[in-house]
């Protein structure tokens, strides 16, 4: 009996391991493709976690800003919790400088009175009269108003020393913050009240033609419409103003620009332009430039200044050598070898043009606190400087010497003269200078002008 052959131990042994070896080639290459996907998906993870964190913190950020972007909106209209309601000493109103000191001057020392505000007894009840119903307030449940005549005097001191809010809060016994409202609202009250009653400017040939009867009789300068010059007002730095309000003196200033009649009276003036524009760039763009450039001025055509009938000239502003010579504004001459003639028209012209520094040195000598740096926004200031100016023309030459006139002569110029460019000369406006040097030098003569003017004499 024949067995049937069994399959070889050895081939299936064989064929087993060849599988297996296949399987053993085959499993690295699939264990690394399966870790690739698991870092895969485990990075996608990774990924999606740190960009829900970002927008997280992203939100979170947002959240932030927008809370102090509205604290910051609520910090304009927050005031800080009173710890009272109000201070001891300031309810004791009757003892202040208005209850004490005042009244007693009033009785016993009226110059004092007027040293200290200003003002006599009379303007005091004359500007409380005019002024006094803009200015009342209400008595309220909880408080007595301030009464009007209380901020009269505020503001007068306060223009009349330049002290600060501080000090005046402990004279009069009021709180500081009130002290900064009153000065504004009173000095605001003083401009609409009096300034155009004060501060007239001519607009009419007879008008303009009286001013410079003044420059004629008082300066010897016969077609002089007026006296022009700018005065820088020192301010602190206002927010967020850049160099706006820059001058080239190196403060932050705005500009008082005045034309001045032959009695230190102001008939024109501009008061707020930022420090950087300089005095001549102010005068060209105020509306009584351009009212004299379109001759809608009312200034008179043509004004004789000799007895021949051919010599006439236009009426003339005199300033220095800051502004652009023109028709109806002079300058000196700027030649560095003068003639004799025109040295004795640079004379003639500082002379009337002398008028508007020393309308200026009285302002300030009055009104002290012109020498101080104004703590108040630019609009603020303006409105202190603008009553300042119809004050001096309310009060006029009262209780102020000649000596007082002068006592800044020869500083205002140099402080507040900005240098303009060089540019080409007015044809007519020299040709007008050139009428008047001539005039000046022959018939116009004054027998001391030579000697003013630094001429040698003894040739003469």
């Amino acid at each position: 009996m024949v067995r049937p052959r069994a399959k070889s131990i050895h081939t299936t042994d064989v064929n087993s391991r060849r599988q297996s070896g296949r399987k053993r080639k085959e499993q690295p290459s699939s264990r690394h493709q399966v870790g690739c996907e698991r870092q895969l998906r485990t990075g996608s993870r990774v990924v999606v976690k740190m960009e829900v964190q970002r927008k997280r913190q992203l939100a979170a950020i947002a959240a932030v800003v927008i809370e102090l972007d509205q604290l910051d909106d609520d910090s304009d209209n927050y005031c800080a919790k009173r710890s009272c309601w109000q201070r001891n000493w300031i309810a004791r109103k009757e003892l202040g400088l208005q209850n004490q000191l005042y009244e007693e001057l009033l009785e016993a020392d009226r110059a004092e009175y007027r040293r200290l505000l200003r003002v006599n007894e009379e303007q005091f009840l004359q500007l409380l009269s005019r002024v006094g119903p803009r200015i009342e307030r209400q008595d309220t449940v909880m408080r007595k108003a301030i009464p009007a005549k209380t901020r009269l005097q505020v503001t007068l001191r306060y223009l009349a020393s330049g002290e600060s809010h501080h000090s005046l809060s402990c004279q009069f016994r009021l709180g500081h913050s009130s002290v900064n409202d009153i000065i504004h609202e009173t000095c605001t009250a003083i401009c609409q009240e009096l300034r155009a009653e004060y501060i007239k400017t001519p607009k009419t040939e007879e008008a303009w033609t009286e001013v410079m009867q003044g420059f004629g009789r008082q300066w010897n300068f016969p077609n002089c419409a007026g006296a022009i010059d700018g005065k820088h007002v020192t301010i602190t730095k206002p927010a967020k103003s850049g160099s706006i309000y820059y001058n080239y003196k190196k403060t932050f200033s705005i500009i008082l620009f005045a034309v001045v009649d032959a009695n230190y009276r102001f008939i024109y003036t501009d008061v707020g332009a930022p420090g950087s524009q300089g005095d001549a760039g102010v005068w060209q763009t105020t509306p009584l430039q351009k009212n004299i450039t379109n001759e809608t001025a009312g200034l008179p055509d043509g004004v004789k200044v000799a007895s021949s009938p051919d010599i006439v000239v236009p009426p003339v502003l005199v300033g220095d050598d800051a502004f652009p010579i023109g028709r109806n504004l002079m300058k000196p001459f700027s030649d560095k070898k003068l003639t004799e003639d025109k040295k004795i028209f640079n004379y003639r012209l500082s002379r009337a043009r002398r008028v508007v520094e020393n309308a200026f040195g009285i302002l300030a000598n009055r009104f002290r606190f012109l020498h101080t740096v104004i703590n108040a926004k630019p609009e603020r200031a303006t409105a202190i400087v603008d009553a300042a100016c119809v004050l001096h023309n309310f009060v006029g030459m009262d209780g102020m010497s000649d000596g007082d006139a002068h006592l800044e002569l020869g500083n205002t110029s140099e402080l507040n003269m900005q240098p303009s460019p060089r540019g080409r000369i007015n044809a007519i406006g020299a040709a007008v200078r050139q009428q008047l040097c001539d005039f000046f030098g022959n018939e116009g003569a004054v027998p001391w002008q030579r000697e003013a003017a630094h001429i040698d004499v003894s040739k003469y």
